[in-house]
């Protein structure tokens, strides 16, 4: 089996505590190179990972011998400069989630990518997520019917380890940047990608502020269909929420736990998974899913998901969003496709 050299840029969070661990357990994957802005922190996650090499400076991954991919691991401000600078040196991306702050710095990374012809993905895991395919696959056999509402939420206090994405000039923005992104996300992939008419949507700061820390919007569809989303990091719960719920004219479908119910027979029948994994375990194997996925595509079996034109649409939507809630009102998207 070939095996790829990968080099990962930003050694924070995300890279210690899911990235390395999984690239390392991958037999087709070899962590060859490590770049952080500090230095010190790079070394030190190196000897704790078995990294061979640490490099000062990102310009040293163009020229390390045996690099083919490159995963960027860093807050978002920097993410479209490392991704075209790695797509223009011949290196295939995995750039964690958002691409960028805007629409318009997406679509700079986009046309890096068709220029050069190379890979990128942008790590939207929860498609890959074990209960998220499955739910998937009855919508595309037309077990639910046509769906016509989703309804999504992920209400989690605000990670204190990670205080830049309470700063938009890093983040874009505040938690619809951080959870609200991977939920709007999810809906647009259940709904196949189906073009959004228009928005509307509310903001609040309640413990942040210069971002929002609870959304709370609605998406209407050309087709005439509805989805709504919510994220926080302010709501007061004793414990994390996380659901896609998917109503369709002959069934619904439900995340976490997973179950489908459908009407026969003059009474409800409900479908669960066979054996349940708990949210720890979806997460986990949600990304190793999704880097499996972005090697076969690399290897040129699958085509391209999460690309970055993909991501363009998902910020022309999150920017009509941000208007909608700063303006309360409606915000039709003139083109969303």
């Amino acid at each position: 089996m070939e095996r790829f050299g990968v080099a990962l840029v930003g050694t924070g969070h995300v890279a210690q505590t899911v990235h390395l661990p999984l690239l390392k357990r991958l037999p087709q994957v070899e962590v060859v190179a490590l770049h952080d802005r500090n230095l010190s922190k790079a070394r030190m996650v190196a000897e704790r990972f078995s990294v061979p090499y640490v490099v000062e400076r990102l310009e040293e991954l163009w020229s390390l011998e045996g690099v083919q991919i490159v995963d960027v691991c860093t807050t978002t401000d920097s993410h479209p400069e490392i991704a075209i600078a790695a797509l223009e040196h011949g290196k295939h991306v995995f750039v964690e989630k958002p691409l960028a702050r805007s629409a318009a710095e997406a679509e700079e990374v986009a046309r890096a990518v068709a220029r050069t012809g190379k890979h990128l993905m942008v790590g939207m895991n929860h498609r890959f997520r074990p209960d998220a395919t499955l739910l998937k696959s009855y919508v595309v056999r037309g077990e639910l019917g046509t769906i016509y509402y989703i309804k999504s939420g992920w209400l989690q206090p605000r990670q204190r380890e990670q205080r830049w994405l309470t700063r938009a000039d890093i983040s874009g923005g505040g938690v619809l940047m951080d959870l609200g992104i991977l939920l709007l996300d999810l809906v647009l992939w259940m709904y196949d990608f189906a073009t959004v008419r228009s928005v509307h949507a509310a903001m609040f700061r309640h413990q942040t502020r210069v971002v929002e820390d609870l959304v709370i919007a609605t998406l209407y569809f050309s087709s005439g269909s509805v989805a709504t989303l919510e994220c926080s990091w302010s709501l007061m719960r004793p414990e994390d929420l996380y659901y896609c719920n998917v109503f369709g004219t002959k069934g619904s479908g439900y995340l976490n736990p997973f179950r489908v119910v459908k009407h026969a027979n003059g009474e409800f029948v409900t479908v669960t998974a066979e054996r349940r994994t708990s949210p720890l375990q979806q997460y986990t194997r949600s990304y190793e899913l999704e880097w499996q996925y972005f090697l076969n595509t690399v290897r040129g079996v699958v085509p391209p998901v999460s690309t970055a034109e993909e991501a363009v649409h998902r910020m022309r939507i999150v920017e009509a969003l941000y208007r909608s809630a700063q303006e309360r009102q409606e915000v039709v998207l003139e083109a969303s496709g």
